[in-house]
């Protein structure tokens, strides 16, 4: 394809890897080449991998298309390398640079922080979903309170429109007065609950918008 490579040699891993030369600030380990698992699936150019040491083998890169509504991380952390530089980089062939790495160095960052945010968006709106259960239980009490406030002021009413003495107002009035103070109660406990479901729903937008660029990005070459 016309680009300078290499191999890259890791003995204590047991490991060899492909190098290609990439422009300067982006090379692995300074070697002028940056590194490419051949051995795994999910790594881009310059992402240096996890070392099954039993094999000398990589470890996946757990970058599998993630989705909303799991009850811890949605997302493991972004795996990070964990082996030492290159015991010998064996010149292959020259050829020019890589520069699409800028732009995955560029999508590994924002990999990282999409990790991070998508988390905590998760831990988030979980939080807001068991608040909104709580205050869907009181919701559903304060309307049967409601009802129940209701039916007794209708049969007051209907009393005091049979038989419309001072005394029959008079209850009528006063169940009239506590319907009202149930009224205005539900709909504090209501306009609660709606709140709660507004605030469900943007965490899930905000949250779906998150996973669907990290989905984006893992698919990019």
């Amino acid at each position: 394809m016309g680009y300078g490579t290499a191999l890259l040699t890791f003995d204590k891993e047991k490991h060899m890897a492909v190098g290609v030369k990439t422009p300067q600030g982006y090379a692995s380990f300074n070697t002028g080449y940056s590194y490419v698992e051949t051995t795994n699936t999910g790594f881009k150019v310059g992402q240096l991998p996890q070392i099954d040491k039993g094999v000398g083998g990589a470890k996946k890169a757990e970058l599998d298309k993630v989705s909303a509504d799991q009850t811890g991380d949605v997302i493991p952390e972004f795996p990070e390398s964990d082996f030492s530089p290159p015991s010998e980089v064996i010149k292959v062939a020259d050829g020019q640079e890589y520069e699409r790495i800028i732009e995955i160095a560029q999508e590994i960052s924002r990999l990282k922080e999409l990790t991070v945010a998508i988390n905590a968006k998760n831990k988030q709106t979980l939080a807001y979903r068991e608040e909104l259960k709580k205050s869907e239980g009181k919701a559903q009490e304060a309307k049967n309170k409601l009802g129940s406030s209701e039916s007794e002021l209708n049969r007051a009413k209907a009393k005091y429109n049979s038989n419309p003495t001072d005394e029959n107002y008079a209850v009528y009035k006063q169940v009239y007065d506590q319907y009202q103070n149930v009224y205005y109660q539900t709909k504090s406990v209501i306009d609660s609950y709606n709140a709660n479901i507004e605030n469900y729903n943007e965490n899930i937008k905000e949250l779906n918008s998150l996973i669907d660029e990290y989905n984006q990005l893992i698919k990019n070459d």
